[in-house]
């Protein structure tokens, strides 16, 4: 008996949390992320009471009426979107962190409301009304808790030093030739305009990085936080697709269809940024540098609130991607995020699902006379492991795209 369970443990041991996710009913049965229990008040509170109560609270009017029209109309166009997420796991385990993050500082999270947006954009976003938006795409590309918090303090900087409000009467002043703009050139009023925006970036950086010496996560995540932004328009792995994915006991897909060889993924953290609102990720990181040399780091936590619920949320996340990419007609990217989830979930059905959807419109682009370029994803463009993919479904005729497709949802037929 106790030889028995010492196997059980060696076997869960070494199969690790990712042959347990498989049995999660959660991913089993996954169709979309939804949200879930009470609809909290912003939803249900008219935009116009709204937009009179902001514009009343306006005491030192220095911000006009345009403002509060455009900035409440907008961001309760987004929150009755469909597309915000909360009471579930998502937006939860974000307001968790975010309450760690500011565990010093609870009348400052209670002003705050944190949501998850489905969108596979690598964003986080903040509102002059102190909503924090935290992206899908970007808790699919996240690697630890730690990076999490860092974008978060980042983010409720941005909200404390009301940088969507300045940034706003800034516009005013340059698009009005106000004060110091009176008599700049065009040209140089835009100029100012960015330097303004990239100084508020390396503001909400600074504090952030205050906000994030408070706990107990790891430093060294800052900086490995940025990389996921210079790294934010790849899939969330650059593994080498598998020539032998498609292949079944009765398809056989040729592996010299399939380039020899890949591009690869190359990334310049020192970019032109002129036109740019945000500094280039090298001069963010040089100046953080300089921040840490006054500071005494403690912290060596890659995880705070739960290693396993990072994981989790990451996966849901990773899924609902799919969803977005279908939806966008991404088709190449789905089916490239599939090959990496099935290596963690093997037999799953949303996947595989996903997978003959993502080959059923394909085959339909490719039917169609003169469409496939709505869809198609220019193997020339793209980096990484990536580009062996989107070469193969380039290169493939009508025929074989619709013998592919059809193959899979035919066995799908069969097998559900």
């Amino acid at each position: 008996m106790k030889l028995a369970k010492i196997l059980v443990l060696f076997l869960i041991s070494f199969l690790g949390l990712n042959s347990l996710a498989q049995e999660d009913d959660t991913f089993k049965n996954f169709n979309h992320l939804k949200c879930s229990g009470y609809i909290p008040a912003e939803f249900i509170k008219l935009t116009s009471d709204k937009f009179k109560e902001d514009y009343r609270d306006n005491y030192n009017g220095d911000l006009d009426r345009e403002f509060f029209l455009s900035t409440r109309f907008f961001i309760d166009e987004l929150l009755l979107s469909g597309s915000v997420l909360f009471n579930e796991e998502l937006s939860i385990y974000v307001n968790d962190v975010a309450s760690y993050v500011l565990k010093n500082e609870q009348s400052l999270y209670n002003e705050l409301q944190f949501y998850v947006l489905k969108s596979t954009a690598v964003n986080a976003f903040s509102t002059d009304q102190g909503i924090i938006f935290v992206t899908t795409g970007l808790l699919a590309q996240l690697e630890n808790e730690a990076q999490l918090a860092f974008v978060l303090a980042h983010e409720i900087i941005h909200y404390t030093h009301h940088h969507v409000r300045t940034g706003y009467i800034e516009k005013q002043n340059i698009s009005k030739r106000k004060g110091q703009y009176r008599n700049m050139s065009y040209n140089d009023r835009i100029s100012k305009l960015s330097v303004y925006s990239k100084d508020y970036e390396f503001e909400a950086d600074k504090g952030g990085l205050e906000l994030f010496l408070n706990t107990e996560y790891d430093i060294e995540e800052v900086f490995a936080s940025f990389d996921v932004l210079l790294y934010s328009d790849s899939p969330f792995s650059n593994i080498r697709f598998d020539t032998t994915f498609f292949n079944t006991n009765v398809l056989y897909v040729p592996g010299s269809l399939f380039p020899d060889t890949t591009k690869e993924l190359i990334k310049d953290d020192n970019y032109d940024d002129s036109f740019s609102t945000h500094p280039n990720i090298k001069k963010r990181l040089d100046a953080i540098e300089n921040y840490i040399t006054f500071s005494e780091p403690k912290g060596k936590l890659k995880f705070k609130i739960s290693e396993e619920r990072f994981f989790r949320i990451r996966n849901l996340a990773r899924f609902e991607s799919i969803n977005l990419h279908l939806v966008n007609r991404e088709y190449v990217e789905v089916i490239y995020k599939v090959f990496l989830l099935k290596k963690e979930f093997v037999n799953n059905k949303f996947l595989e699902f996903s997978l003959a959807k993502a080959l059923y419109g394909l085959a339909k682009y490719k039917n169609s006379v003169n469409q496939y370029d709505e869809i198609r994803l220019n193997p020339e463009k793209v980096e990484g492991e990536l580009y062996n993919l989107a070469y193969f479904i380039d290169e493939t005729n009508k025929k074989q795209i619709n013998v592919l497709a059809y193959r899979f949802v035919y066995d799908l037929s069969v097998k559900y």
